[in-house]
Parts: C-alpha cells; structure tokens; sequence
C-alpha cells in the first residue's frame, strides 16, 4: 500500500501545495527564468517554500520540476 492510500484511508481528503510559481516570484524569482533551476541555486527557498506549505496543513508538496527538460534548461 502506498503512503498515499494509508493517508486515504485515515482522511476522506488530501490538501496538496499551491501558487508554487506565485510564491516563487515574490521570492525573487525573475520573469522569464525557469523556477526549477532553484532547485540548485536557491535550494534554502525551495525547502522553505516547502516548509511553509506543510506548517498551512498541506498533505502533498509537489517537485519543483514541471518544466525540467534538457530543451528548458
């Protein structure tokens, strides 16, 4: 069984993380660069980002990756 499916069977929902991006760029992040490069350059505000979404009761935190393609990056 899955983490997802124990949580499934302890809650009827799941609350996943959001506006990654939105948050991203009052982080600093500038138009027009990818976000998933902070996954290297700026790893202490992707985690503190991630930490934020937990403390607001988030069961999921998704990657910071959607765009990481050799073409993007």
């Amino acid at each position: 069984m899955t983490q997802i499916q124990q949580l499934l069977q302890q809650q009827d929902w799941l609350l996943a993380d959001g506006a990654t991006g939105t948050n991203y760029f009052d982080m600093g992040l500038e138009s027009g660069d990818a976000p998933e490069l902070w996954n290297t350059d700026h790893v202490d505000r992707v985690a503190d980002l991630h930490r934020r979404f937990i403390s607001a009761g988030a069961d999921i935190v998704l990657t910071n990756s959607f765009g990481a393609t050799r073409y993007r990056l």
